[in-house]
């Protein structure tokens, strides 16, 4: 299944496979996708970061952070929407165990399952955004 959200001139795509990426796209080698799923994930995420995730029922992706107790800055990560209960964050890899380890300690008995997805990645490009199937395309907030 493949999300054509927003057509835009500049575009994120979180994909399984790379075998069609056009010239106007770049691997983005630097961030990791991590798959957060769960009856409790969208509570564990609302009290954990700073953004509110109820503007995914109006926007594709949102910027969210997670800082410490005392408001200092830890990650900073986007947040796309699932099916069901399920996110995907999009981080940089160089925060993305630091993330997940803080977003775990928080997790105490909540119903919540996480995926590093490896076998996905991010990719940025310009113009319109090639179909690939299992993708997800969003409007690129970078930009």
């Amino acid at each position: 299944m493949c999300y054509n959200l927003v057509p835009t001139s500049c575009f994120t795509m979180l994909a399984y496979r790379l075998n069609m990426i056009t010239l106007a796209s770049t691997l983005l080698s630097s961030r990791k996708v991590i798959a957060l799923s769960g009856a409790d994930a969208t509570n564990l995420l609302q009290a954990t970061t700073t953004n509110d995730l109820g503007l995914l029922s109006s926007q594709p992706i949102i910027y969210n952070l997670l800082l410490n107790p005392q408001g200092r800055y830890l990650a900073d990560f986007f947040v796309v929407k699932g099916s069901g209960y399920s996110f995907l964050i999009d981080v940089d890899a160089a925060n993305a165990s630091a993330l997940l380890g803080r977003l775990k300690m928080y997790q105490l008995r909540q119903q919540v399952s996480w995926d590093e997805t490896p076998n996905m990645y991010v990719v940025v490009g310009g113009g319109a955004p090639p179909v690939i199937e299992g993708a997800i395309i969003v409007t690129d907030l970078r930009l």
